[in-house]
């Protein structure tokens, strides 16, 4: 609020304590909605702050006629905050270009138009560009928006109430949804497991040789697993974050529904990348929408170039840069910000590295975390995060390192099914908490990771030393925005302690 130093607000009873703890400086009236508690309007009073309610301000409003503003294409539609993962959040300002162009792409992409016929649930913090954005798709398109009850831990009765044929989410959701299954295929005899393991082995061979999701004989496996978005679903869309291919591949395949994978950014107004509909191919976000053009460019002191060699292949890879109607002009009071990401020519530089393969582009590594150990080397933790997450049994990982240290150490939260399992197998006995605190599972889990590093070629600097197993998810712990980023320098503060623990164990 002292950004856009913002006269004048609504609230409700959840929020307007939040302004009376406060006072607002630039906050002259505050339009209330529902009933409040009279001590914190008189607060406000005190605060020489105007307090009506919503029924007094359509009285006020009634008789006052003005005539709409003529718009034009750049004028300033709305300010929204980027996430902040890396520091303060910035206000960027989006203009109805910027909203309309991406609103098109959904009439344009196959499969993607809306229609009266679908039923959209609406989970996602409204104050981010993407949920906003569908929400304008679905409307003109004559579709029906389902609300969630608010609860983010009753989305799956949620989804059961409205059963929706248009469903987005992020992986934190999709994970859970993953997880579930697998406890419930756990639990069943083991003749039955082999059954279903077998038809999934079976139509994974499919699906990759066809792109098809459906199949008449084998999706009388999935017919339970199919019903827990409803069983209507038609399109599926993931973001915000990466997701594990094995994850996205089995959600396809069990939930028999194509699953696309998009990517953007608050300065993009959400959708720069998506997979294409029948692509069978998992782990890249495909190619540019349609209001978008993109490159790469060299990124020397990370030795990714767009003209390299590398075992005897040529090699495509650098900085993910943006440009298109989509994309804003300027950060809200904000110019060093702007000059820092927006170039003269319009270019925004995402500060994700990108490679081309077979025609799309996969996200390999982020610029702007990099952290440099007390040998001089560079690291970058999405790097590491990414090739441990492939470990089954991981479900959220953040690497740390330091450079009065010449190696890093993480915390993970593992999947509670797998975390039982290893427990069985070492005979240790406990609670989930108890679990992640004995030092034997703790190992355990850092062996996994490290095998899977050395499988994927990490250099001996960027594989963990030590590791903490976290019994809570990041969303509880507060260190994910609400579309599931990863915050670091809160997830530094929040796990200081314990880093300094981690290292002084090794």
């Amino acid at each position: 609020m002292n950004v856009t130093q913002v006269s004048v607000c609504f609230v409700q009873a959840s929020t307007i304590g939040f302004l009376a703890k406060s006072n607002q400086p630039y906050l002259k009236t505050v339009v209330t909605i529902g009933p409040i508690d009279p001590n914190i309007i008189n607060t406000l009073v005190e605060q020489k702050k105007e307090v009506i309610s919503w029924d007094d301000f359509i009285k006020r409003a009634n008789g006052i006629s003005k005539p709409y503003p003529e718009l034009e294409a750049q004028h300033p539609l709305t300010l929204v905050f980027t996430s902040g993962t890396t520091g303060e959040p910035k206000a960027a300002i989006q203009s109805h270009l910027n909203f309309t162009s991406t609103i098109a792409l959904f009439e344009h992409q196959d499969h993607f138009a809306f229609t009266q016929d679908d039923v959209y649930l609406s989970y996602l913090p409204l104050p981010h560009t993407f949920e906003r954005i569908v929400h304008l798709a679905a409307l003109s398109g004559g579709s029906e928006i389902n609300y969630y009850s608010g609860n983010i831990q009753n989305i799956a009765r949620d989804i059961q109430r409205c059963k929706p044929t248009y469903f987005c989410g992020v992986p934190r959701i999709f994970n859970r949804f993953y997880e579930g299954i697998q406890t419930q295929i756990n639990s069943l005899p083991p003749e039955i497991q082999q059954k279903f393991e077998y038809a999934l082995a079976t139509k994974i061979n499919y699906y990759r040789a066809t792109g098809k999701t459906t199949h008449d004989q084998l999706d009388e496996a999935f017919i339970k697993t199919k019903a827990i978005l409803g069983g209507r679903q038609r399109i599926i869309i993931t973001g915000a974050a990466p997701i594990s291919p094995k994850i996205l591949e089995y959600l396809k395949v069990t939930f028999c529904c194509q699953i696309i994978e998009g990517y953007g950014q608050t300065e993009t107004s959400a959708a720069s990348f998506l997979t294409d509909y029948n692509d069978p191919l998992c782990g890249h976000i495909g190619g540019p929408t349609i209001s978008q053009e993109f490159k790469l460019i060299s990124v020397p002191e990370m030795d990714y170039l767009v003209d390299q060699i590398i075992d005897g292949q040529k090699k495509i890879r650098g900085e993910v840069c943006l440009r298109g109607p989509s994309i804003i002009k300027s950060y809200f009071n904000n110019i060093q910000a702007t000059k820092e990401t927006i170039n003269e020519e319009g270019w925004i530089c995402t500060g994700d590295i990108g490679e081309i393969i077979d025609g799309a582009v996969k996200l390999i590594d982020r610029k702007k975390n990099l952290f440099k150990l007390s040998q001089g080397e560079y690291v970058s933790p999405e790097k590491i995060e990414n090739c441990y997450l492939r470990v089954k049994g991981i479900s959220e990982i953040v690497v740390f390192g330091d450079s009065l240290s010449n190696y890093c150490v993480s915390v993970i939260v593992p999947e509670q099914t797998f975390l039982k399992q290893w427990a069985t197998e070492y005979n240790i006995e406990g609670d989930h908490q108890q679990l992640c605190q004995n030092k034997t599972l703790r190992d355990h889990v850092l062996k996994l990771a490290i095998e899977q590093g050395k499988q994927d070629k990490l250099n001996g600097f960027e594989q963990i030393k030590n590791v903490y197993l976290e019994s809570r998810p990041f969303m509880q712990v507060g260190i994910l925005t609400e579309t599931m980023k990863m915050q670091r320098h809160k997830a530094r503060q929040n796990y200081q302690d314990i880093i300094k623990f981690l290292y002084s164990e090794i």
